[in-house]
């Protein structure tokens, strides 16, 4: 009987030692591939090699994930690349998340009937126009550089695909934890060795990158349960050349339960299994080279040894009941191959440069219970296989990203790097000749709390502020700190008052440009560009002169009084003030100097009631009346009235977005605090952040605290909301030096502030009006290490 229990012990630790001699062998070629990434960058950024992309996304009922994944690729800084759509037939509300790209002009979309993903992706083929096609899910969300370094790689000609490398979004839990580290040992480590050797054996869906020609040249993608894994193998029967692109990458959703796990795994068993049986002919033949041959020892690796491993599960319980193996606790690391498992996933996690990941090192030991569970899903998956069972898409529940916030806790961090250096050294320090002292001392170093980022920085200046508008430039370059701004926001004026020479509207100049021999803006653009500051045109969009020549346009109120200044948003979303506001945009757009366009004061609170107003609403929602308070009267703050106002302003921003893009120009716009309730993202004043976020660059957040007569240190209540729920990159926090009585706080104020804001995440500082800082607040600005060069004031 002993001698029966001893098999499954000796099979067990067989399976380990194989996998961690394959590990050992991996070792050379993964390290290798850092070598040659190095150089094909160096190669690339030699010949400036840029050829136009089309990133093709497939959708089918993502309405959660697709309005975050689509603005994360148009945030690219790749110069030269379409976003094409393909709706599979979606019946939920996909389309209409969409709606803000495709009423902007910044996707190409496509409708067709539900046909499966590979269909969807043909329909995307035959209309790109791009040399390079990404093939990317409507779940992901891509880095900013994701195009840039995967159009890196084809500087070779000799590549011809490149698959793609993937993390798990914002992981929760065990098993999503212990993802993060098998995603680093399955994708960076493994994916890094076998490219070397020219066998890898996949393209994601999640992220896969094809020569334009190659797809059209092997009939684009099969209509097969498995389509990248078809795909791949069609490349490598074709000769391709396929390699792993470790720098470009896509955060993707994984799954959060073992109900998840499982299905996701079965589909992929059962995909893979069909795929094989299509090209079955090239397993194990040197015609296709080494991946034929490879094929044979991946289908070992997949079905074999799993099925194997499962006898030892029933089998292995019984022969630690009876003793027949008693194991020490390290006697146990060294069986289990903990120790192995510590060393790969640290090295896989230091190549893909995500030291953060090492909090997740503890969570692999979950690894090995789970190696059973995957065992169990390669039997089901054959036993389904078997009986022709029709195949189940079990796609993974989704999450939006919008909604999930990132956990930042440095305490936390720091304890959990603790606790995966010690089990590190715990499971290694016995197996290998490691100094543990040099170890400890790198881990140490590793848990001090990084110096906090410098954090970009702007400043604005108003001409109608100074009484020679020449002053309002000139007085920020005699600044000395100012040589650590960044940027310059520089008031454009309005649409019936410019500071600019609008040609042929002549009557909608400013008396002071009327009065100048030249163009305002552009001189003082050119004075500040010669000085090292990049530029941004703020163009306000408030219309008291409009308005005295058509006062039928003026906003009303809710008690029924019209506005001087403001512009009814109905007459904005789809009359003259709003053709008039869209050539102003156009003429500051067409200006070369300008970086930037911010669109300021377009919002709505208590104003835009009348009946004009209220047939729009009633078209749009439905309703007949206004909503009603308590007392009758109009509830400006409805979330009805919100959201049909957001979306009048949304369709002007869509106009101003595409013109912008047309010029190649940032569109930043100007947006309220809801103080009472942040969630509310400024819906009550027509500025729903989500609506507007998929249309600009970043939101300029107005956090003027001191003329609500708030502490300074709200600010970092208003960046922690921001930071989670739209990420750091995605706003400028702007701290207004206005006070309630009409002056300016004090440095010690702006500089608490700042600090608060940074403290809760806030990577991008504005600062209005310019007028406004002293001496005193320009040296506190340099104190608080803010813009480029900052080190040079410390």
């Amino acid at each position: 009987m002993n001698d029966l229990l001893l098999i499954p012990i000796l099979f067990f630790g067989a399976i380990i030692f194989y996998f961690g001699l394959l590990a050992l062998a991996y070792f050379p070629m993964a390290l290798s591939y850092c070598v040659w990434e190095g150089r094909l960058k160096a190669r690339a950024g030699a010949i400036h090699y840029t050829p136009r992309v089309s990133v093709l996304v497939p959708a089918y009922n993502e309405e959660k994930t697709i309005s975050p994944s689509i603005q994360s690729i148009l945030d690219s800084d790749y110069p030269d690349f379409e976003v094409i759509v393909v709706n599979d037939g979606s019946t939920d509300a996909t389309e209409r998340e969409l709606q803000p790209f495709i009423a902007g002009r910044l996707i190409r979309y496509y409708a067709k009937k539900n046909g499966g993903k590979a269909s969807a992706l043909n329909v995307g083929i035959a209309r790109a126009t791009g040399d390079i096609i990404f093939f990317t899910d409507a779940d992901s969300l891509f880095e900013k550089n994701t195009i840039r370094n995967g159009v890196m790689y084809f500087s070779d000609p000799t590549i011809g695909a490149v698959s793609g490398n993937d993390t798990p979004l914002n992981p929760r839990g065990v098993l999503q934890k212990m993802l993060v580290v098998t995603s680093h040992i399955g994708t960076g480590f493994v994916r890094r060795a076998l490219s070397m050797v020219s066998i890898l054996p996949i393209i994601p869906g999640n992220l896969g990158i094809v020569r334009w020609d190659i797809l059209r040249a092997i009939g684009g993608f099969r209509e097969v349960w498995g389509e990248d894994l078809e795909i791949t193998l069609r490349l490598h029967r074709h000769g391709v050349g396929i390699v792993y692109g470790a720098s470009t990458k896509v955060i993707a959703e994984c799954p959060h339960n073992l109900a998840g796990l499982w299905k996701q795994r079965v589909r992929w068993i059962r995909s893979y299994i069909t795929v094989l049986s299509i090209h079955r002919d090239m397993i194990g033949r040197t015609k296709f080279g080494r991946f034929g041959i490879y094929m044979l020892f991946n289908i070992a690796n997949m079905m074999f040894i799993p099925i194997l491993q499962a006898l030892t599960f029933f089998l292995l319980p019984m022969a630690l009941y009876f003793g027949v193996i008693s194991l020490q606790a390290m006697e146990w690391v060294a069986y289990l191959g903990f120790g192995y498992l510590f060393i790969v996933a640290i090295t896989s996690i230091l190549l893909d440069r995500s030291p953060r990941d090492l909090i997740y090192l503890p969570y692999s030991i979950a690894l090995i219970p789970l190696s059973f569970v995957y065992s169990a899903v390669v039997i089901y998956s054959i036993w389904l296989e078997s009986r022709s069972h029709a195949a189940d898409w079990n796609k993974l529940e989704r999450r939006n990203p919008r909604e999930l916030s990132p956990i930042d806790d440095p305490c936390r961090r720091r304890l959990m790097l603790g606790g995966a250096a010690v089990a590190g050294m715990a499971a290694a320090g016995p197996l290998l000749p490691i100094d543990i002292d040099a170890l400890y001392a790198k881990v140490t170093e590793l848990l001090e709390p990084a110096s906090p980022p410098g954090g970009n920085l702007v400043v604005s200046i108003h001409f109608s502020d100074w009484p020679d508008w020449r002053n309002a430039d000139q007085s920020l370059l005699l600044a000395p700190e100012a040589i650590h701004v960044d940027q310059v926001a520089i008031s454009a004026g309005r649409p019936d008052w410019t500071f600019f020479q609008w040609q042929g509207r002549e009557q909608w100049w400013s008396p002071e440009q009327q009065n100048v021999e030249g163009d305002m803006l552009d001189m003082s653009v050119a004075r500040l560009k010669a000085n090292g500051y990049a530029t941004i045109a703020t163009l306000d969009v408030l219309a008291p002169r409009y308005l005295q020549a058509n006062p039928h346009c003026a906003a009303v109120d809710i008690a029924g009084k019209s506005s001087q200044e403001i512009v009814c948003s109905t007459c904005l979303a789809h009359g003259d003030y709003g053709d008039l506001l869209d050539a102003a945009f156009t003429a500051l757009a067409a200006k070369n100097e300008i970086d930037a366009i911010c669109i300021t004061e377009l919002f709505y609170d208590v104003n835009c009631f009348d009946e004009r107003c209220r047939a729009a609403f009633e078209a749009s929602t439905g309703r007949t009346t206004w909503p009603r308070d308590g007392e009758g009267k109009i509830d400006w703050q409805h979330p009805a009235v919100g959201k049909w106002r957001s979306q009048q302003v949304a369709r002007a921003v869509a106009r101003l977005s595409a013109i912008a893009r047309t010029h190649k120009k940032k569109l930043l716009m100007d947006v309220r605090v809801s103080r009472d309730d942040l969630s509310r993202n400024s819906r009550e004043n027509g500025q729903d952040y989500r609506l507007l976020l998929p249309l600009v660059h970043r939101l300029v957040v107005w956090d003027y605290f001191a003329m609500d007569r708030l502490s300074p240190q709200v600010t970092a209540k208003v960046a922690r909301y921001m930071s989670r729920h739209f990420g750091r990159g995605r706003y400028w926090h702007s701290i207004g030096l206005w006070n309630d009585k009409g002056g300016a706080i004090d440095a010690e104020q702006m500089a608490y502030a700042i600090r608060a804001a940074r403290r809760g995440g806030s990577s991008n500082i504005w600062v209005t009006p310019a007028k406004d800082l002293t001496r005193s607040h320009w040296q506190a600005l340099a104190r608080l290490k803010l813009g480029k060069d900052y080190a040079k004031s410390s």
